[in-house]
């Protein structure tokens, strides 16, 4: 079933204004796990470029509500049926893929990113015919995908995370808010042999001596929702509770215990909500909560049967939080592209009409 502009119908053409065709697939329908599972397969390959998608299609646990919008015909490509990754017609070389699980959780990767990025390694290469094309596929897949996000949101903003900054000004029209430009980070297996501790996935977590590493419990859910630089509902903590650590100092004891810093493993793969109290600060304390979650998101990937090898982790670092930046480089974390998160809303609300973001 389509509707001018929309479409609402699973892995359907729909005819939209800016003539492109949008896919869609959900978690929930017969057989998605397979193809899931080969689009995974496909977009390896364009690794780490493709880490917003991937990290968020291959995070556990898998969401029914996971829904999949895409330029090209996922299931026609990634046929579920052919052996292994072989696709049953030649791949577009220039595609968009969306990932949404709620409003707030939603990441977009275009694979012009990979030409873009190869300019100069970090995405700010002079403008070329390839980048000029890339933008023009983004700006006509977004305009065929806006009214479909909206339309699902019942018109409230909706947070595209991570967003790749090549693409953030094509979103002028629909953005109430931006923020002020985060750097990407990234973790790979490669830094495994660097870092003695987080050198196979099944080694234990090390902490200093007084402390322990576990999850964040219910009780401290509020602080968590107060210090996290991203609003974030209290259900939405609630649910990543078991992918979080919370490095605590105990008593003599072993009894009570003070929680010195946290972070969990995002819905979409990432670290975030990663805070630090201000008086276990400046003693080291955060590689040990930040190493802990590199090696629990490697242990759960193991289970799933994940190969590690194309293991990748990544951060969103705040503009100018140079605390930040120093510790993820002395662990070694590669600095990526720089990325912003952009709040949008229908182009004709007052939010939007009101916004002067350039």
């Amino acid at each position: 079933m389509a509707e001018e502009g929309l479409c609402i119908a699973s892995q359907s053409q729909c005819k939209v204004v800016s003539m492109t065709t949008t896919y869609k697939i959900t978690a929930s329908e017969p057989n998605a796990a397979a193809t899931i599972d080969a689009l995974i397969r496909f977009l390896i390959p364009l690794l780490p470029s493709s880490l917003p998608i991937v990290a968020h299609l291959r995070t556990p646990p898998r969401r029914p509500n996971l829904t999949i919008y895409s330029s090209f015909d996922l299931i026609a490509l990634l046929d579920n049926k052919v052996e292994e990754s072989q696709a049953r017609s030649a791949p577009p070389e220039l595609f968009s893929i969306v990932t949404q699980c709620e409003p707030i959780l939603v990441r977009y990767f275009c694979s012009g990113e990979r030409d873009f990025n190869a300019n100069d390694g970090r995405g700010w290469g002079a403008e070329t015919d390839e980048s000029r094309t890339a933008d023009a596929h983004v700006e006509s897949f977004f305009e065929s995908w806006m009214p479909i996000l909206f339309q699902e949101s019942c018109g409230r903003p909706c947070l595209i995370g991570s967003l790749h900054h090549q693409w953030a000004p094509l979103l002028k029209k629909w953005t109430m808010e931006i923020s002020a430009g985060d750097q990407k980070y990234i973790w790979d297996r490669g830094l495994a042999s660097s870092h003695a501790n987080v050198d196979h996935p099944a080694s234990p977590l090390a902490v200093p001596p007084g402390f322990t590493l576990t999850p964040l419990s219910a009780t401290e859910i509020s602080r968590v929702i107060e210090t996290s630089g991203i609003r974030r509902t209290r259900e939405y903590v609630q649910m990543r509770l078991p992918y979080s650590l919370c490095l605590r100092k105990t008593d003599g004891a072993g009894g009570t215990s003070t929680a010195a810093g946290w972070g969990l493993i995002h819905a979409e793969g990432s670290v975030g909500t990663f805070w630090i109290e201000p008086e276990f600060r400046g003693k080291g304390y955060s590689r040990y909560v930040l190493n802990g979650l590199v090696q629990t998101h490697r242990q759960l990937l193991a289970a799933t049967g994940e190969d590690d090898e194309n293991f990748y982790i990544n951060v969103d670092v705040v503009k100018g939080n140079i605390a930040a930046t120093r510790l993820f480089e002395s662990l070694g974390w590669k600095e990526a592209w720089k990325c912003f998160w952009v709040w949008v809303a229908p182009s004709d609300s007052p939010e939007v009409l009101s916004c002067s973001c350039s």
